[in-house]
């Protein structure tokens, strides 16, 4: 008859928990610093679809310019909140008028600029290995919605944070980028990027128009959603949407 003596017992415990430590860490770590794995094809354009299949009937465009505005840490609350929304009339008068949609979005982690702008470009879901790609971003290769307008002959203009111009460097037809690591700054980042829609509604040269604005996230990160310098930084964005929407009302081609 074998007996198993007690620190045989306790040291094959010892070996389980350990194998089980590291089974379980593995599982972790593969979760959350998941890498995507995404093909670098890209869909075809409806003029190649067309070109390849004349029975298709491609409707046309209902637009002729698009602008997309970024308003980086624009909260929902900031919109909804009858205290806050006053600091933007326009707005709140587009809000109430039933002339735009309001949603909330529920989004995952990491919350950093970098995958922010691929889920927003490819509707892919960011992982936390991002955050370390955050810092040095480089040219995004995977098909997403610019490469597709730039494919389609659209002329896309960008002003704003720089990470776009390094995740897409050749596909803006005119551009001047802001650096988002001075979070201390809360005027010039903003006015850098109004300064070219000054001028470009003055264009008609272009198709897409994508601003990104800074100043609001930096003086969340540096003094909170409490701080007294987000009414005015809240006034001077709803002067840009209307601005903005009036230059789109008016516009024709």
């Amino acid at each position: 008859m074998h007996i198993e003596d007690d620190s045989s017992r306790i040291n094959k415990y010892n070996y389980y928990s350990l194998l089980c430590g590291y089974v379980g860490m593995c599982m972790f770590l593969y979760g959350f610093f998941l890498v995507n794995f995404s093909s670098v094809e890209h869909s075809e354009t409806c003029n190649e679809a067309n070109e390849e299949n004349n029975s298709l009937r491609i409707r046309p465009p209902k637009t002729d310019k698009i602008v997309i505005m970024v308003i980086d840490a624009l909260r929902y609350d900031f919109l909804v909140d009858d205290d806050i929304v006053k600091n933007m009339p326009f707005t709140r008068t587009l809000i109430s008028g039933n002339n735009t949609c309001v949603f909330p979005c529920r989004v995952q982690l990491p919350t950093v600029t970098m995958p922010r702008i691929k889920a927003l470009t490819m509707g892919m879901i960011p992982n936390f290995f991002d955050i370390v790609l955050n810092f040095g971003s480089t040219r995004l290769f995977q098909d997403n919605i610019l490469k597709q307008m730039f494919k389609a002959g659209k002329k896309i203009v960008f002003y704003g944070d720089d990470t776009w111009i390094k995740l897409f460097p050749d596909l803006f037809y005119r551009y001047e980028g802001t650096t988002s690591f001075f979070v201390t700054d809360f005027v010039e980042v903003d006015y850098n990027v109004t300064k070219n829609v000054d001028k470009e509604i003055t264009h008609n040269d272009w198709d897409v128009m994508i601003l990104h604005y800074l100043g609001l996230d930096h003086i969340g990160h540096l003094e909170g959603p409490k701080s007294l310098k987000i009414p005015s930084k809240l006034q001077e964005m709803d002067a840009v949407i209307n601005k903005l929407i009036h230059y789109l009302s008016n516009w024709v081609k």
